[in-house]
């Protein structure tokens, strides 16, 4: 999973013969408890027609993950998921708010090494060094949701064995 697909969304569309208010009592058996703090797997819960959930491959797992959000709404007799799988809300808007910041500063630096006659080239770049060293949890961050995709297939492997549903169309790559 690239980074844009983590602020913009991966799309699954999946559709059930089961009504809305059946597949959320379906899925929500399945799901393991919220009372089991160590549970892996699929996790998540569908709660006033709207789901929400996350696969979690073992304990220590990075918890920044992409999760798989959206409505369940009727369709004829049965019922239309239309879905999201993408990053949290809190995390999206934190690296946003944090590397712009980050990017003002830097700016800031730079332009104050330009006015005051004290600062030099080397103690500049010094600056910018260390500037770029809150990259490093971006980076981490990067690396750490490649496998976003394969997630995202078990996530819809469980929905497709729990509703017996079929996806309606083709996710964009």
């Amino acid at each position: 999973m690239r980074l844009r697909d983590y602020y913009r969304g991966l799309p699954l569309r999946l559709t059930s013969a089961l009504p809305p208010d059946d597949a959320a009592r379906r899925i929500n058996e399945a799901l393991a408890s919220p009372l089991q703090p160590f549970a892996t797997g699929v996790l998540g819960r569908v709660s006033a027609g709207h789901l929400s959930l996350r696969y979690r491959p073992g304990l220590f797992a990075y918890r920044d993950m992409p999760i798989l959000t959206g409505p369940i709404t009727a369709l004829g007799g049965g019922s239309l998921l239309t879905l999201c799988f993408r990053g949290r809300g809190v995390t999206r808007a934190a690296f946003f708010i944090g590397y712009a910041v980050m990017a003002a500063m830097v700016l800031a630096w730079i332009i104050a090494g330009e006015w005051h006659p004290g600062i030099g080239r080397g103690e500049r770049a010094l600056i910018i060094a260390l500037s770029t060293t809150a990259l490093f949890p971006l980076l981490i961050h990067v690396i750490a949701i490649r496998s976003g995709e394969v997630h995202l297939a078990k996530l819809a492997a469980f929905l497709e064995y729990t509703l017996d549903a079929t996806q309606a169309d083709e996710r964009r790559a």
